[in-house]
């Protein structure tokens, strides 16, 4: 049985490091502009990227998987403080989202509307027009089981 990550080393950059430096620069300029004593339409404006960083990081980042191990029959999948284990005979269907940088493939399951989402290793190639090689071969494996 052949053990491979499949999921990015840089998933901490994206979940973790991107939204605090976020945070941290939007609380400062919300915290400047208020603090100098006039009020006008541009003191709004930090609040609007801390209200607006929150719900994009909600959606694209935070449901992020830490790490994703193909254990062969099965992928382990590892969150920050919980494992989980999924039978390849439990996955509906696997996507591709090209579109997106970085790159997102997630992961449907049979029995609910979960999805799993993770970043794919690094590959050489042409970016958003090449197909990814752990997308194709977790499709390969879908329709193989």
């Amino acid at each position: 049985m052949a053990i491979a990550r499949l999921s990015s080393n840089a998933v901490a950059l994206y979940k973790y490091l991107l939204p605090a430096f976020w945070f941290i620069f939007s609380a400062y300029a919300a915290y400047s502009s208020f603090s100098s004593g006039e009020v006008s339409l541009l003191t709004a404006i930090p609040l609007l990227f801390i209200f607006g960083g929150y719900f994009l990081f909600k959606k694209y980042a935070f449901d992020l998987a830490d790490e994703v191990i193909d254990e062969g029959d099965q992928l382990k999948i590892i969150y920050l403080n919980s494992e989980r284990i999924v039978k390849l005979h439990e996955i509906s269907k696997v996507t591709d989202e090209k579109k997106m940088q970085p790159r997102r493939i997630n992961i449907h399951l049979d029995n609910s509307n979960e999805v799993i989402a993770f970043i794919p290793k690094g590959e050489a190639g042409l970016g958003l027009l090449s197909e990814s090689t752990i997308f194709r071969d977790l499709s390969t494996k879908l329709r193989m089981k």
